[in-house]
């Protein structure tokens, strides 16, 4: 929605659709719906994002077509469409049946009526709602069981519910719970592969696809350091403690923070009751036992060395008098971070609102909320979840990309093309 200003200028007010971010991924629920409407089980549907006990999922409200028809077996097919069609994480987490969809004044399908609906229901009767299977229930074998127990524990839901009939997506799963799930696999020595486990119409055809593989975890454990770059590499050791490759993904962002100076985060948190002190103390010992907050960049050939270094003490604003959140955000925004230094800022804002601050290139959603998770777990004196060391991911993406066949391709495919000349006049970048 934009409203034309008396001086002809355009005012963007905000979004009129109920379009959504679903684990950080941008969906258009219109778009699952439409597909819906196209199946020969399906006379209305409508997908909703709601919240489903202090999470956002998707809900597909389905009235079928025919109400003969077995709804395990409607949502099975349902679910294997959209698997078909459109990305993973656009696949609803939940089905409801409809007699009919409730309409508002206007005829139209009430989102609204449907969301309140949904959002005060009980999570465990959605699930019962999404049952994707008939039942048929017998012993879970011992790779079952592993099965079930990793998805209880991603899921947070007690293992006796996970019965073998039922999907990984029926019970609330997603693409990024999913890789919880490989790596908790992992642990057992349990290899997975994504696809199989979001494609798997029940737990037992889940667990068919597993492999067991003796020391499967072995590669979790972190590279002795400096072994991910040449060895005359010149890197001082007293300063640094480790030293490895960016990937392509963060040379991305550095780029764009060359040119654009932009891709810094800011989280604002009221602690009013708390401990300042004690927090502080919580932030400093995540940064302590966490390198890719101890990390800096710098340009190394053709790319970007990510340098950890062994010493960093997490630089603290403390205000007193700001006026505001927002202009204390906006006042930081202006200053340059300098990327070779650890990325990591925080303040405290009048005595009880704290704002951490980071660069994009140290975190993507998922791992956003780490720094904060494991401060929380400190300071309340519970148990610190293990993480694992980037440079972990690091030495697998140099282990499974080659770099001659990649440049190989796209010589090839780029042969015959004309490059496209980039002019920067008066300030704006022309094509």
């Amino acid at each position: 929605m934009a409203i034309r200003l008396e001086d002809g200028t355009i005012e963007i007010v905000g979004r009129i659709d109920f379009q959504t971010k679903i684990n950080g991924q941008r969906v258009e629920p219109g778009e699952i719906s439409a597909l819906l409407r196209q199946q020969s089980s399906v006379r209305a549907a409508v997908v909703v994002a709601a919240t489903v006990e202090q999470e956002k999922a998707l809900v597909a409200c389905i009235s079928p077509s025919d109400t003969s028809l077995s709804w395990p077996r409607v949502v099975s097919s349902l679910r294997t469409a959209t698997l078909a069609s459109l990305p993973s994480y656009m696949t609803p987490a939940y089905w409801m049946p409809f007699d009919d969809l409730p309409v508002n004044s206007n005829g139209k399908t009430d989102v609204l009526q449907l969301r309140n609906r949904i959002q005060a229901m009980k999570r465990s009767d959605l699930i019962g709602a999404s049952m994707d299977t008939e039942e048929v229930q017998r012993e879970l074998s011992n790779m079952e069981k592993v099965l079930q127990l990793a998805w209880a524990k991603v899921l947070s839901l007690p293992s006796e519910v996970i019965t073998i009939n039922q999907s990984f997506l029926a019970l609330g799963g997603d693409s990024l719970k999913a890789l919880l799930v490989i790596s908790e696999l992992l642990s057992h020595n349990y290899l997975a592969e994504l696809g199989d486990m979001l494609r798997a119409d029940s737990l037992a055809t889940a667990a068919s696809s597993l492999t067991y593989q003796e020391n499967a975890s072995a590669n979790q454990d972190s590279p002795t350091p400096f072994s991910l770059i040449p060895g005359e590499t010149d890197v001082d050791r007293t300063t640094f403690e480790d030293a490895y490759p960016a990937t392509p993904s963060q040379e991305g962002i550095i780029s764009a923070h060359n040119s654009a100076g932009g891709y810094v985060y800011h989280r604002v948190f009221d602690i009013e009751g708390y401990d300042v002190s004690r927090l502080q103390q919580a932030l400093q010992m995540v940064i302590n036992n966490n390198a890719i907050y101890r990390t800096g960049f710098v340009a190394h050939g053709t790319g970007f060395l990510q340098m950890v270094h062994r010493q960093f003490e997490l630089p603290w604003d403390i205000v007193n008098d700001t006026a505001s959140i927002d202009s204390y955000v906006s006042q930081v925004r202006k200053q340059e971070m300098d990327i070779a230094q650890p990325l990591v800022r925080a303040a405290i804002l009048n005595g009880h609102i704290l704002v951490v601050i980071m660069h994009h290139v140290l975190f993507d959603f998922w791992s956003s909320k780490v720094l904060v998770q494991d401060a929380a777990a400190i300071y309340n004196n519970q148990t610190v979840a293990s993480r694992l060391s980037f440079n972990i991911f690091v030495r697998h993406y140099q282990q499974q990309v080659d770099e001659k066949a990649a440049s190989d391709f796209w010589s090839d495919y780029l042969q015959n093309t004309s490059a496209t000349r980039l002019t920067l006049l008066e300030g704006l970048l022309m094509l």
